[in-house]
């Protein structure tokens, strides 16, 4: 009796062992991808927090198409790199700081084994050389291609509620800081308030 109990616990363990093992693999298929596009991620985040502008190129697909949180569309890792030095530039920048924290919503989604969507915020935190600090919110969406086994972005889009952020708000009050021959909201997705301002005072 004991036997056929013992016999039978083993088919059992035989046939219901493997199947979580089964269902995890089949919840996160491509987990080598996400765990290489999550580490992207980091080391995007990294670099731009660390100002180290030349770390970024290599995770860029060659030509690829990046729209700040500006506007500004940048197309080379050149290019790229002045972007963000230029906000830190000269004796007198209007920027002591900037730090990024990137989150996904979800896992990428992966098309073909080949291609890439990802989506997500970012809390943007803006240390100015007049003192104030500024964060904002955006959101981005993201293309990406595998290279050789390699995942790079492809193109990003970032972008930021220009009617409900600090910097509007500083714009609305009169308090924005003024500095560098022009105001912060330039380098902070400005084009577009200050496009707005101007119609709502027209």
């Amino acid at each position: 009796m004991f036997h056929r109990f013992t016999t039978s616990l083993v088919v059992a363990c035989c046939l219901l062992g493997p199947a979580p093992l089964l269902a995890q693999e089949e919840r996160v298929p491509h987990a080598e991808d996400h765990e290489q596009l999550r580490a992207i991620l980091v080391e995007l985040r990294d670099a731009i927090n660390e100002r180290d502008f030349a770390a970024l190129e290599p995770h860029m697909f060659s030509p690829f198409s990046a729209t700040m949180i500006d506007q500004t569309l940048l197309t080379s890792g050149d290019e790229l790199s002045e972007y963000f030095e230029s906000l830190f530039a000269g004796d007198d920048p209007l920027i002591r700081r900037l730090t990024m924290d990137p989150v996904a919503d979800t896992l990428t989604e992966i098309y073909d084994d080949k291609y890439g969507i990802a989506r997500g915020g970012n809390t943007e935190v803006y240390e100015m050389a007049s003192g104030n600090t500024y964060t904002l919110e955006s959101r981005w969406t993201a293309t990406l291609v595998k290279d050789e086994n390699r995942w790079k972005v492809l193109a990003i889009h970032s972008g930021v509620d220009f009617l409900d952020n600090p910097i509007f708000a500083a714009a609305r009050r009169g308090s924005l800081y003024f500095g560098g021959g022009g105001l912060a909201i330039g380098l902070l997705g400005g084009m577009l308030i200050g496009w707005f301002l101007r119609r709502i005072r027209s």
